[in-house]
């Protein structure tokens, strides 16, 4: 059962990212990932800390707390952090990333950043997706965690319904199943 604090933390978050506010936001998100850890709501956990993670994609508090949950977290966060910590970008996120569609293809772009992904939808439920050349050590993480957001802004997921997914071939991964919650496993 979710704690009713781990709800409120995680709702009040949203608002402020909502308002602006990023900094109490991502705050917000990682106590609501904090109290939801404590009461063994792993997958809750996780996604608390997608959210910060989304305001900051290189924040390494957010993706030490990733680590800390081993292997509850999910594939791919040792990498995520082993990548941070050795390349030179500037801090983004990717709770505003759009979608810009040209002869040349689409991109996802995230505010102040530009583009960060290309992808080719090469079928209804399949998703092909390659880091933009600046960004081209991307770990698998960090690119799920940006589908998703530009894939899904508010998942639509009710009570009982099984999220949307999509398929998603990463260059060097095998592909995986990417749904609008933004867990992801590889198939």
């Amino acid at each position: 059962m979710v704690s009713a604090d781990v709800l409120v933390h995680f709702a009040n978050a949203e608002t402020a990212a909502d308002k602006g506010d990023l900094a109490l936001a991502s705050r917000m998100f990682v106590e609501s990932g904090l109290s939801a850890a404590a009461n063994e709501s792993f997958r809750l956990a996780v996604r608390c800390y997608r959210a910060a993670l989304e305001i900051d994609l290189l924040d390494r508090r957010v993706i030490n707390r990733m680590l800390g949950l081993g292997t509850r977290a999910g594939d791919g966060w040792s990498a995520y952090a082993r990548t941070i910590d050795r390349v030179d970008w500037r801090s983004f996120g990717c709770r505003d990333a759009s979608v810009v569609s040209s002869d040349d293809g689409a991109t996802v772009h995230c505010a102040g950043i530009g583009p960060v992904l290309g992808m080719v939808m090469s079928e209804r439920d399949r998703v092909e997706a390659y880091p933009d050349q600046r960004f081209v050590e991307m770990p698998l993480a960090m690119a799920m965690i940006i589908l998703r957001r530009v894939l899904w802004q508010e998942p639509r997921v009710l009570p009982g319904d099984r999220p949307v997914q999509v398929r998603v071939k990463f260059p060097a991964h095998r592909e995986a199943r990417l749904d609008e919650l933004g867990e992801w496993r590889s198939t």
